[in-house]
C-alpha cells in the first residue's frame, strides 16, 4: 500500500521531485505546463495508479476512487491550495477514466466502466487557474496528494439493530432525507410495526430514542436540513489516516500551523522521526495512526478539501442497504476473530500480515496493544467478512482506531451542516469551517455545564464509533452508541484515530 507524492517545477519534462508512502496510491512523472490564453493556467500531468481498484453495478453498486488534490509553495515558501479548474470537462482523463469535481479544492479520478483489479494511468492532467491564487511563483513548485476513497451512493438504510441497551430500541428505517428528530420515544411520523422491532420513516424524519447517551441534552431535533443523515451520497476515506499521511500533512505546514498540531505520537502507535515541520518521517507509513485529537482530524480534512462524517454516516458506511444484524460489526456479522500477533520486523510496512493467517478480521481488544496496517486482512481473494470490510469495502470500520464522528447527541453536532473543507487552514493552523462542531464560526461548540458559546476549540460536538484494539468488543459494534457523545480532551490516547468523508451531489 503505497502513496507517490510528487514535486515539479515550472518545465515540460524536468522533473524535481521524491517520493513517499502511504497508502496503495501511486503518483508519478509529475510535470508542469504554462498555457498562454485568455486566461493563463498550468496544465499538471501525472501518472497514477492504485490496487483493487473496483466499479460495480450490482450489490453495493459503487466504486473506489482518488480525491486528488494540489499544494503549491507560494512566494513566502508556504504551501497552499492551487485552485483547480470547476468544469470537469477542462481537466483531462485518460481512457477508462473519469474526472468528477464540484468546486476548485480537488478532484475524483475513478474508472468509466465496470470492472475490478489494478489500475494504471497515463497523463492525467488538472487544469490550475493560478491567477485566482496569490503569491504564486514564477517557477512555482507543485505537489500532487492522493487519498483513496469510496463513493457511499444515496439510498435507504437502517439505523440500530434493535439491541437496546448501549445502541437503540429500535431498527429505524431511513428512507428519505428529512430532518432527524432525537428524543426518549418514537415521535409522531415514525411508524412501528406490530412486532415492535423495526421503525419506518415517514415524511415526519427519524425517531431515535434515547439510549446509549444518544441525546445528552434533551434536546433532540436537527431543525437544519443540511445535517448529513446518511441517506446522500458521500465519499469516504478508505482507510483512516496514516502515520504517513500525517507525516506528509505536517511538512507541508508553517510554523505557525504546525504549532497547533499533535507531533508527539511517538513508540509503537506510528512514530515520527523529526523535529520541525518540513522534516518528518516515520517507520511505520502504513500503520494507521493513533493519538489524533478532534482539531487534528478536523484541520486535516479541511487542509485535504474533506470534512468529517457523521455517526449516522458511519452507520450507512458500514450496513449499506443491508437489514440489521443483533451485534453485528462492520463486516456484516456478529463473529470476531482477532489479530494476535504480526511479524516484528515488518511492523508498520507494506509487508505487515497477521501471523495468525487467514482467519482473522479485526484488531479488537485482545491483548495485541497497538494499532495495525491499513487494510491487513485484505487480499484479492478474500470474503467480505475475511477482509473486515464494510457492505461498501471501506476498511478497519470496527476494531483498530476509533472513528471521531459528530454526534446528534447534543446541540453542538447537530448544527453540522456538511460542508466540505476548503483546502487552507486558519492562521493559527485550525479548521475555519463554519458550523463544524469545535471551530470558531459554530456558536454552539461549548457543551460544558450545558452552556453554549462562541469560539471554542475543542472536540465538543464530536463523539465516538466502532471501537478500538483498546476498547472491549461491544464498542466495535456498529449500532454501539455508548461513547457518541464522548468527546476527547486533548491526545490522552493512542486508540483513536480520524477518517474523513466529502459531500458529493
Amino acid at each position: 500500500m503505497k502513496t507517490f507524492i510528487f514535486y515539479a517545477a515550472w518545465t515540460l519534462l524536468l522533473l524535481l521531485g521524491y517520493s513517499v508512502t502511504a497508502n496503495n496510491i501511486q503518483i508519478s512523472n509529475v510535470t508542469t505546463t504554462l498555457v498562454t490564453g485568455s486566461p493563463n493556467y498550468y496544465t499538471i500531468q501525472f501518472n497514477i495508479s492504485w490496487e483493487n481498484s473496483w466499479m460495480v453495478s450490482s450489490g453495493p453498486a459503487n466504486f473506489d476512487a482518488a480525491w486528488l488534490f494540489v499544494k503549491f509553495k507560494n512566494t513566502s515558501g508556504d504551501w497552499k491550495r492551487a485552485w483547480l479548474n470547476t468544469t470537469f470537462s477542462n481537466h483531462t482523463a485518460p481512457s477508462g477514466s473519469t474526472i468528477y469535481c464540484d468546486d476548485n479544492t480537488g478532484v475524483f479520478l475513478y474508472r468509466s466502466t465496470y470492472g475490478s483489479g489494478n489500475v494504471s494511468w497515463q497523463n492525467v492532467q488538472l487544469r490550475w487557474e493560478y491567477t485566482l491564487n496569490s503569491g504564486v511563483p514564477t517557477n512555482p513548485e507543485v505537489c500532487v496528494l492522493g487519498i483513496e476513497m469510496v463513493y457511499i451512493p444515496a439510498s435507504p438504510f437502517y439505523l440500530g439493530d434493535g439491541n437496546g441497551a448501549n445502541e437503540s430500541t429500535y431498527a429505524l428505517h431511513v428512507t428519505d432525507n428529512t430532518a432527524v428528530q432525537i428524543t426518549n420515544t418514537l415521535v409522531s411520523g415514525v411508524k412501528t410495526d406490530a412486532s415492535g422491532g423495526d421503525a419506518q420513516i415517514t415524511g415526519a424524519g427519524v425517531g431515535i430514542d434515547g439510549d446509549g447517551g444518544i441525546d445528552t441534552d434533551n434536546n433532540g431535533t436537527i431543525d437544519n436540513a443540511s445535517f448529513p443523515t446518511g441517506y446522500l451520497s458521500f465519499c469516504i476515506m478508505k482507510y483512516e489516516i496514516t502515520a504517513q499521511q500525517w507525516c506528509d500533512f505536517l511538512n507541508k505546514l508553517n510554523s505557525t500551523e504546525y504549532a497547533s498540531r499533535t507531533t508527539s505520537i511517538v513508540d509503537n502507535y506510528g512514530s515520527h522521526i523529526g523535529s520541525q515541520f518540513g522534516e518528518f518521517i516515520t517507520n511505520n507509513p502504513y500503520r494507521a495512526l493513533g493519538g489524533l485529537t478532534w482539531m487534528d482530524g478536523c484541520a486535516y480534512a479541511d487542509w485535504a478539501g474533506l470534512r468529517p462524517m457523521t455517526e449516522l454516516e458511519y452507520e450507512k458506511a458500514c450496513r449499506g442497504s443491508n437489514s440489521t444484524v443483533l451485534n453485528e460489526y462492520a463486516w456484516g456479522n456478529s463473529i470476531k476473530v482477532s489479530i494476535s500477533s504480526v511479524d516484528a520486523a515488518l511492523d508498520g510496512t507494506s509487508g505487515e500480515i497477521p501471523t495468525i493467517g487467514s482467519l482473522c478480521n479485526s484488531n479488537i481488544y485482545n491483548g495485541f496493544n497497538r494499532t495495525i496496517r491499513s487494510g491487513i486482512f485484505a487480499t484479492p481473494t478474500s470474503t467480505r467478512a475475511r477482509a473486515g470490510a464494510t457492505y461498501y469495502g471501506v476498511m478497519e470500520m470496527s476494531g483498530n482506531l476509533s472513528e471521531q464522528c459528530v454526534t446528534i447527541g447534543n446541540i453542538a453536532g447537530r448544527s453540522f451542516t456538511g460542508l466540505n473543507g476548503n483546502g487552507n487552514l486558519n492562521a493559527n493552523g485550525q479548521a475555519d469551517v463554519n458550523y463544524w462542531p469545535g471551530i470558531n464560526g459554530n456558536s454552539n461548540t461549548n457543551i460544558a455545564n450545558g452552556t453554549y458559546t462562541t469560539g471554542v476549540t475543542s472536540g465538543a460536538g464530536s463523539g465516538q464509533r466502532g471501537g478500538s484494539w483498546w476498547l472491549t468488543t461491544i464498542y466495535a459494534y456498529v449500532s454501539n452508541r455508548s461513547v457518541a457523545s464522548s468527546f476527547l480532551i486533548g491526545s490522552d490516547t493512542y486508540q483513536h484515530g480520524f477518517r474523513c468523508v466529502r459531500s458529493v451531489p
